[in-house]
């Protein structure tokens, strides 16, 4: 595990970056959580990135287990308003990646938390996700068109990495305290922050596009 980073200063440091050109960042125009599909699960929603992704190429139901998300060729989140997390807490599900990315390269899929005006263009949240090949990313969405890389790409050994049939199954979990954020894969430490901001808010998991995933035991505590 990586020793406690600022993530204020982790934050300030990467929108300083992105701004000079100095870090990629990534960004997208506004999405909005407006599917046609079937009904989804009992008060749950979700937005995709970008309106240029449709989201009624998503399939997003309920299991006799879970929640089951077939991405299409869209990344978004998916939250349920009356997931709410404010002080100390610890957010934890178990996530299947069913098969392999059909784009044939690694997609990421993992936790978010502090998220706020979720359906507008002042949306804004952290995101904790992890990928086929063992790695993870940490980021900070400042709102609908500018995130901010807090980590990289960083291989952690306290992640499964997929099999050869592409499945791949990680028990995650975030904790936030009074004065730190810390990740967990499969109870063991991935990576530790001083917090620093804002971390109550909507909860919820993200799934990038042309995934299968199963969440299972979605809880906060």
């Amino acid at each position: 595990m990586r020793g406690v980073i600022g993530l204020a200063t982790m934050i300030m440091f990467a929108a300083n970056a992105s701004a000079q050109g100095g870090m990629s960042g990534m960004s997208g125009m506004s999405g909005m959580a407006a599917p046609t599909q079937a009904p989804l699960p009992n008060g749950w929603h979700f937005r995709t990135d970008s309106p240029r992704e449709s989201p009624d190429a998503i399939s997003f139901g309920a299991t006799a287990t879970g929640l089951h998300v077939s991405a299409g060729r869209s990344h978004a989140i998916y939250w349920n308003d009356a997931n709410n997390a404010a002080g100390a807490f610890a957010i934890s599900g178990t996530f299947t990646q069913t098969k392999a990315p059909a784009m044939g390269h690694p997609e990421a899929y993992g936790i978010f938390w502090g998220g706020s005006a979720l359906t507008t263009d002042k949306v804004t949240y952290l995101y904790f996700v992890i990928r086929g090949d063992g790695k993870y990313l940490v980021v900070h969405r400042a709102d609908a068109t500018t995130t901010h890389i807090i980590t990289d790409w960083t291989a952690s050994s306290a992640i499964n990495a997929q099999d050869a049939s592409g499945k791949q199954v990680n028990q995650l979990e975030v904790r936030a305290g009074a004065d730190s954020v810390r990740f967990f894969a499969n109870g063991k430490a991935v990576a530790a922050y001083d917090s620093g901001v804002a971390t109550s808010g909507i909860y919820g998991f993200r799934v990038g596009h042309a995934l299968d995933i199963i969440v299972e035991g979605f809880t906060k505590k």
